[in-house]
């Protein structure tokens, strides 16, 4: 069986020792590495060059041409410099190796060289000639192969070589996973991004109103992500092929974004179910993450008790509760379907049906002025999850004062989602005016927002109220004001015409029953639920001092 050495080495030489002939190769190889690496250094300092270059992003938005230009021009530079001196292409010999192993080992008269001669027949003793190579093989059995040593500090003088690693590791530091498709635009100009991965930002961007901060994806992300139905996806993909992002079974719309240099995908998605979110570039796995999606559920809200005060003010006592906070709570007014089926020949309803929420119905095109059917009501705190409150609501003023009506609570959160109390039946609070004028205009005030076909007979009440006045209306302001109600009722003809005569009527008749105190006390009224309110939603320090000034002014009048 030959050695390795035996194939370049004189024919008929007896094969040195196994042991011995792997330290040969050995010192062979570094000795060869020893020629190579000074001629080959000026071609590597050259591309390591242009390789930092790369990574730095210089070429990503140079044209085609251009690049393939500076990439054959450094190449054949390289090329020249390798193949101007062409002696480290030649391997060194086996006879080379076996004096390279001897000046290491500081052998004198050549050992290695002389193991492998053969004596000349007849000139001795075969046993002398085996003594004499067990002499020299005891010898050999310490040799060592050294590491190569190029010298290259001779053909750097000015260690250029410390200088560009130096500056190979902080540019693929600021590349970071845009190495692979910077350096494939570098040396493969037109073919980046095909089969090249890119860099992935992805992240979960919750609503708004739930309070929590955006999640960040990364590969390391293992178990379920929990988030808020709603939420927002985002991918951003930077530089690769063109990948592939899907949530669940459904692939997204990826966008591509190319002014920047480096191409930019991105996708976007709303998640409302439990799926996966995954992406892949070139067929590979470029992040999958499983979701989690907590819903949304609507807010609650109970009725507690629905009652008149002893100043006839409604009193409302609620409970509201949700994830995320309550963020309107109004109160439903409808009048009761039994009072209007059994009395509507009072008000002359006949069976026209309502035309549109909250207005009376539509005569020949004309709208009557509309009422009210929803009021807003304070919350206890901007955004209650989980509170109970008690408001007083002064509804003296509503046309449907003293009329049995339907009463709900409609409770929204933040995603829009309604939740509803029990509807409870009872009469709607109203003021007792003792005044007879007073309470007539109040009656057909009533009448006026019950339907619009009794402007006619309401503006013959009025036009009567107002005939002999000097015998029963000493106050010329009332007498001024029935006058104006009168004429714009039987003046109306377009939707709009009747916007304010029921709260005209309202104060003309409380400026009958109690002269300008009711006007005062309403206005009392005003500036305490808009100051309790302020107090409840954590109002600035500056709109709580306005507020209180205006209530002390109320009380003051």
């Amino acid at each position: 069986m030959t050695t390795p050495d035996e194939t370049d080495k004189a024919p008929g030489r007896p094969a040195l020792p196994r042991t011995l002939s792997a330290r040969v190769q050995a010192a062979r190889a570094a000795l060869w590495w020893e020629r190579v690496w000074p001629a080959l250094w000026p071609s590597v300092g050259v591309l390591g060059a242009y390789s930092t270059l790369a990574l730095l992003g210089l070429f990503e938005n140079w044209g085609l041409i251009p690049a393939w230009a500076a990439l054959l021009a450094i190449l054949g530079i390289a090329a020249y410099l390798a193949l101007r001196s062409r002696e480290w292409l030649a391997r060194p010999s086996h006879d080379e190796g076996l004096r390279r192993l001897e000046e290491m080992n500081n052998l004198p008269h050549r050992p290695l060289s002389t193991y492998e001669d053969q004596p000349a027949s007849g000139t001795g003793s075969d046993r002398l000639w085996a003594a004499h190579r067990q002499w020299l093989k005891d010898r050999i059995k310490a040799l060592r192969a050294k590491w190569p040593s190029p010298g290259l500090a001779a053909h750097d003088p000015y260690a250029l070589r410390g200088a560009l690693v130096v500056c190979l590791v902080a540019a693929f530091a600021i590349a970071g996973p845009l190495s692979g498709s910077r350096l494939a635009q570098g040396f493969f100009p037109g073919f980046t991004g095909a089969g090249s991965l890119g860099q992935v930002d992805a992240w979960i961007t919750p609503p708004d109103y739930t309070g929590r901060a955006p999640l960040f994806l990364n590969q390391t992300t293992g178990a379920a992500i929990t988030t808020p139905t709603g939420s927002e996806i985002t991918a951003h993909v930077f530089g690769g092929s063109r990948p592939q992002i899907s949530l669940g079974a459904t692939p997204l719309a990826i966008s591509a974004n190319t002014e920047k240099g480096e191409t930019a995908y991105e996708a976007n998605a709303i998640v409302e179910t439990d799926a996966i979110l995954s992406i892949t570039q070139s067929g590979r796995d470029q992040g999958t993450w499983p979701l989690t999606v907590t819903p949304d559920d609507a807010p609650l809200v109970t009725l507690v008790e629905a009652s008149a005060t002893r100043r006839q003010t409604l009193k409302l006592m609620y409970e509201v509760a949700d994830d995320y906070g309550v963020t309107d709570l109004t109160m439903d007014l409808d009048l009761d379907p039994i009072f209007v089926l059994e009395d509507k020949w009072i008000f002359q309803l006949g069976d026209d049906t309502f035309q549109r929420e909250g207005f009376s119905p539509l005569i020949d095109g004309f709208v009557a002025e509309q009422v009210i059917t929803s009021v807003d009501l304070p919350l206890p705190g901007s955004r209650p999850t989980d509170a109970a409150n008690t408001v007083y609501k002064d509804l003296l003023s509503h046309p449907w004062a003293g009329l049995p009506i339907q009463l709900t609570l409609t409770a929204t959160d933040d995603a829009g989602q309604e939740g509803t109390s029990r509807t409870h039946t009872m009469t709607l609070p109203a003021r007792q005016f003792t005044k007879p004028l007073a309470a007539a205009i109040v009656e057909q005030r009533q009448r006026l927002a019950m339907s619009p076909r009794n402007r006619g007979s309401v503006a013959g009440f009025l036009n009567a109220f107002t005939i002999n006045a000097e015998t029963h209306i000493d106050d010329s302001s009332v007498y001024l004001g029935l006058r104006a109600a009168y004429w714009r009722l039987v003046n109306a003809r377009r939707p709009g015409d009747l916007a304010g005569v029921s709260k005209l009527l309202w104060d003309i008749a409380l400026h009958i029953e109690d002269g300008d105190l009711s006007l005062a006390e309403r206005e009392l009224r005003a500036a305490r639920e808009a100051l309790a309110q302020a107090l409840a939603e954590g109002a600035s320090p500056g709109e709580i001092e306005e507020l209180m000034q205006d209530l002390k002014s109320a009380l003051a009048r």
